[in-house]
């Protein structure tokens, strides 16, 4: 490519998936549908899982084991997602829409770790 704007053509034509790859490809250094890079990615930054288009449950699992608050970047996180995010970080309760008594028992009672009380 030749200036700014062939590149502009260029990118406007890619699909916003395509763009989202060659980011964290070239970028961010992982392959987003590459499950054991994607493992890679969350282990160094639990962040890097809002750039995974549909991560699989053990990627979820590791990226809110890492930080909690990582869920929020988690379309339908499982019960399961839910409750390892909870006890990892409380807070992270204000990310999940309808949460189970069992997910909210959990944030309570890691908030009341928290507090010492």
């Amino acid at each position: 490519m030749k200036n700014n704007k062939e590149k502009k053509v260029y990118y406007s034509i890619m699909s916003a998936s395509d763009r989202l790859n060659k980011l964290c490809i070239n970028n961010l250094g992982f392959d987003p549908n590459n499950k054991e890079e994607c493992l890679k990615a969350v282990k160094q930054s639990a962040h890097f899982i809002r750039y995974i288009k549909n991560p699989s449950t053990e990627v979820q699992l590791e990226s809110v084991k890492k930080d909690g608050f990582s869920l929020q970047y988690i379309k339908d996180p499982s019960e399961e997602v839910q409750l390892e995010s909870v006890k990892h970080n409380a807070y992270s309760l204000q990310y999940i829409k309808d949460p189970s008594e069992e997910v909210k028992l959990a944030a309570v009672k890691k908030a009341v770790l928290l507090l010492n009380i």
